[in-house]
């Protein structure tokens, strides 16, 4: 699970590199907007490997289970799916909680109570 946490940690930190650091303000109006594109070009091909390669490792009882696969395996599963608004397959993946092994719901801050 080692591979997937990385991908969780590359989620968020394209989103943090390119939305954070990169003022387009500063541009002139008639190169904000391209900029603006090329941002998430950026963002949306790491979304789409992430997306690809999650679906690869998905487990055979259908999500990362916290007893199973830790805590941060889960949260990069649930950012990956999060951000997937390019892949309803993906996107619509309900993540299972796993109560009986010490499983809690969690706010991402985001406002959505998650199961990992």
């Amino acid at each position: 699970m080692e591979r997937l946490v990385r991908m969780g940690e590359l989620d968020q930190a394209v989103r943090s590199g390119i939305m954070e650091k990169i003022i387009l303000s500063s541009l002139p109006p008639e190169q904000r907007d391209a900029a603006y594109r090329a941002e998430w070009n950026e963002i949306n091909r790491h979304d789409l490997a992430n997306q690809s390669a999650l679906k690869a490792m998905l487990p055979r009882e259908g999500w990362f289970l916290k007893s199973r696969y830790g805590q941060n395996a889960g949260q990069a599963a649930f950012d990956i799916v999060y951000h997937a608004v390019n892949d309803k397959e993906t996107s619509t993946r309900n993540p299972c909680c796993d109560r009986a092994s010490g499983g809690q719901r969690r706010n991402t801050g985001s406002g959505i109570w998650d199961a990992v």
